[in-house]
């Protein structure tokens, strides 16, 4: 593993953290956005206003909804792409798991030593089983000291 490999490694939360930060800060303005374009399109404004002072603010509006719209088409797909990179980007841990478990079991399949350790380990339990288990003359005098005894 290189530094660089190990910088980044190290970096994954932060990343995450900040990718996180930003599918909130994404989400929060596509909110702000949605409700922005609902409201413009549903007021009515001053019931007061002279014809010529409605069709200012009825144009104003419009232009107000066009960059509501530009805005919101630009905030709803960051939002979603930051929300799909926070899903996916591992944790430091987690890349640890998928960098080491792998080279750790292709170390365990090739390596005959490694290969040969359970057969060992099966024969010294083996072994220590047998010499915690009664031989069977043991048992015979075990039952016939029981039987002497009232």
């Amino acid at each position: 593993m290189t530094a660089w490999e190990l910088y980044w490694l190290i970096k994954l939360d932060a990343i995450g953290s900040f990718a996180c930060a930003t599918t909130v800060v994404f989400g929060l303005a596509t909110v702000a956005l949605i409700i922005t374009g609902i409201v413009l399109k549903t007021s009515t404004g001053y019931y007061r206003d002279t014809v010529e002072e409605r069709a200012v603010r009825v144009s104003k509006d419009q232009e107000m909804g066009k960059t509501t719209h530009k805005y919101l088409f630009l905030s709803g797909p960051l939002f979603v792409i930051s929300a799909i990179v926070v899903s996916l980007l591992p944790s430091t841990k987690q890349m640890c798991a998928i960098i080491v478990v792998p080279k750790v079991i292709n170390v365990a399949t090739e390596s005959e030593a490694l290969k040969a350790i359970p057969g060992k380990v099966l024969n010294l339990a083996d072994d220590w089983i047998d010499k915690l288990s009664p031989q069977p003359e043991q048992v015979g005098e075990a039952i016939e000291k029981s039987e002497k005894t009232p």
